[in-house]
């Protein structure tokens, strides 16, 4: 079950829940990874749904200890995986209030990162 107070997002896959969060700690080894364009590469990696990319960031994001290569092989359904990525992404960012819209959808990793610059 989602819980947007702490910024979790449930995914299932097939059958088992798993939790995926975009917790300070998990984006700092996101920022160690991906270095500063950390953001862009998630947003290049969900828009063109690159499964290496996905996994990666997936053995970050998600509850359990799971290796990339683990997660090539569980093959998540890919539309509950990117819609539970951008989830749990707008509720690090936002918080509980998170902004409803299409404009947001589209556009939520862009208009985050262009209040940085």
């Amino acid at each position: 079950m989602d819980n947007a107070y702490k910024g979790i997002v449930e995914l299932k896959i097939w059958g088992a829940k798993h939790s995926v969060s975009f917790e300070w700690g998990k984006i700092a080894q996101l920022y160690t990874l991906y270095g500063e364009d950390w953001g862009q590469e998630l947003h290049k990696a969900i828009q063109s749904f690159n499964p290496k990319k996905i996994a990666e960031i997936l053995s970050i994001v998600m509850d359990g200890d799971y290796s990339p290569e683990t997660i090539m092989k569980m093959s998540p359904p890919q539309s509950p995986t990117r819609e539970a990525l951008i989830k749990a992404f707008n509720y690090s960012f936002y918080g509980r209030e998170t902004p409803k819209g299409e404009e947001v959808k589209k556009n939520w990793i862009m208009k985050i990162l262009s209040l940085f610059q």
